[in-house]
């Protein structure tokens, strides 16, 4: 019996996205369980497999383009059977039904529901390149026939593209500066008699990262509550579990992960802040799931720590270790962005002494943290230099107000002041 392939919803509010590489050709056979196609959905890139097998017959939709959920995107048949004209145009201009995502008449609806990681790619057939490193060359143009792989077996790697885009980006600086018309000339725009811009297409991820941000921005009555820490303690503390960590072998704990453990802390001690803004009224979560703000090669990304506040400062370590790992592969799941209940954003490595972030609905709060660094202080009378950190705290108003986040604030002080009390 006939199946339809349908474009599969990988999140309660993914209405649409984008196949960005089929994993098989029409004619080849396709096994229960096996990759597909990859998608590329708001948070991640992933791979959906069969859930039948048989042979892939037609494909409908084509790599780089936007469909609805539950749109049939391709047909697999087994022996004997064929894909008639009206399948194929039935396929193309869905109903509303099977646009919505119910599966409408004639072949039962057929898609995926295990992910996996993967990557991106409308490129040349026969090429041996990760997913990560197609995802790269598509967006920037890179043609990978063009590119020496250095991975195991001549494959094209992240590294590789990167590198090809570096040197793109030089004859491109070169050409704006001599004046001279290089082979990406046809990509950029003039803006004026001496200088010139280049239009970089949005990718899903930044598309909806830039919707969500507007509309939370615009719609989420934010407010800020900054402290400056004592961290003399929370240095000590840190150097002495990279020592231990270094002795015994295991994780190192990072400050993120000392601030997420003392957050989820926080936040079982105060429900109010563990909670979210609904049409029925203010939701207070049981879990609490502190969601860590990562960059990435493909963008901004907030994976989830479950249930932070019954872990181990250890299992946190290990946890966000393992996140950071599959987000720089390009390999988190729909699952480690779900259920986030408050979020950490630390840009502190980068510098960055204090900044204000924008909530991550339907999340109440979101945690901006600043470096450590050391500052002249009056400590029992004397001037001494000692460790300090920023830390700024956004809320939405229609869920706490500026007494309930100041109380917050002040326990995550007292944790982060006397980090010790976190393994007790």
């Amino acid at each position: 019996m006939k199946k339809r392939v349908v474009f599969p919803q990988l999140g309660l509010t993914m209405s649409d996205g984008t196949i960005n590489e089929w994993l098989k050709n029409e004619g080849d056979d396709v096994q229960k369980g096996e990759p597909l196609f990859v998608v590329e959905t708001e948070k991640a890139m992933v791979e959906v497999e069969a859930t039948a097998g048989g042979n892939l017959a037609k494909i409908i939709t084509p790599v780089g383009v936007r469909v609805p959920v539950g749109q049939t995107v391709a047909f697999i048949v087994t022996e004997g059977e064929v894909i008639s004209g009206e399948d194929i145009a039935e396929a193309s201009n869905p109903s509303p039904v099977e646009a919505g995502g119910a599966g409408g008449s004639g072949a039962p609806a057929f898609g995926a529901a295990e992910a996996g990681p993967s990557g991106d790619a409308a490129v040349a057939e026969g090429i041996k390149a990760s997913p990560l490193a197609k995802r790269l060359a598509r967006e920037h143009g890179i043609d990978l026939s063009t590119l020496k792989g250095s991975g195991p077996g001549g494959r094209i790697v992240k590294e590789d593209v990167e590198a090809a885009i570096s040197a793109k980006a030089a004859v491109a600086n070169n050409n704006a500066f001599t004046g001279g018309a290089g082979p990406d000339s046809a990509a950029m725009a003039t803006s004026g008699a001496d200088s010139q811009e280049m239009i970089v297409p949005l990718s899903t991820v930044k598309r909806i990262t830039g919707e969500r941000v507007t509309d939370s921005f615009r719609n989420v009555p934010h407010f800020y509550l900054t402290i400056d820490i004592d961290a003399d303690r929370l240095a000590d503390f840190r150097e002495s579990l990279v020592k231990a960590s270094d002795l015994s072998g295991g994780v190192r704990v990072s400050y993120t992960d000392i601030i997420v453990k003392a957050v989820a802390r926080s936040l079982a001690a105060h429900p109010e802040m563990n909670a979210s803004f609904s049409g029925e009224g203010i939701r207070r979560q049981a879990a609490v799931n502190v969601g860590v703000a990562m960059d990435t090669p493909n963008g901004l990304v907030v994976p989830v720590v479950k249930n932070a506040d019954a872990l181990s400062l250890n299992d946190v370590a290990r946890q966000t270790r393992v996140l950071r790992e599959k987000a720089a592969a390009g390999r988190l799941m729909p699952g480690d962005f779900a259920l986030g209940t408050f979020t950490v954003s630390n840009l502190g490595m980068f510098g960055i002494d204090s900044f204000h972030a924008i909530i991550n609905p339907p999340e109440a709060g979101i945690l901006a943290v600043g470096q450590m660094r050391q500052v002249p202080v009056v400590k029992s009378g004397a001037l001494v230099v000692g460790w300090r950190a920023s830390l700024t705290l956004s809320c939405d108003h229609r869920v706490v107000d500026g007494a309930q986040g100041a109380r917050f604030m002040a326990t995550l002080r007292r944790y982060l002041e006397n980090p010790v009390n976190l393994v007790l």
